[in-house]
């Protein structure tokens, strides 16, 4: 049995193009890629306050959700967390109308075994509807 050698021209051909794929993905992704992580500043006009500790996925282990409204004239940093039980933010929601806790519902409206949380928010006369 013949083992066949490999080309070098192949394995160079091979190596530019995988180069050239990875440099042309990485430089797509830096400049293209809409979301930037910028660290956040405390804001004195953040409001929070713990809304709720709920069994969301049924798992016998409560989420912590937290809503934190900006009560600033210049941002609209109005948002809902969601924690597991040990504390790692699993989901985020974010709105740009304030967030009244008690305008907050829970329950398994898809029939999927997991309860949804639907927010209600208002802005002048239209009402806005999030399902997380």
């Amino acid at each position: 049995m013949k083992v066949r050698r490999p080309n070098p021209l192949e394995i160079g051909l091979f190596s530019l193009a995988l180069l050239l794929s990875v440099s042309i993905t990485l430089f797509l992704y830096f400049n293209l890629t809409p979301w930037k992580l910028e660290s956040a500043q405390s804001n004195p006009g953040l409001i929070r306050r713990p809304a709720e500790f709920r069994d969301l996925n049924h798992d016998g282990f409560s989420e912590f959700l937290e809503i934190a409204n900006n009560n600033v004239s210049n941002g609209s940093t109005h948002y809902v967390l969601f924690y597991n039980h040990e504390g790692a933010v699993i989901d985020q929601c974010n709105t740009r109308e304030f967030i009244v806790p008690e305008q907050i519902f829970y329950g398994d409206y898809t029939g999927d075994g997991y309860d949804e949380c639907l927010i209600f928010t208002f802005k002048q006369d239209s009402v806005f509807y999030i399902c997380v």
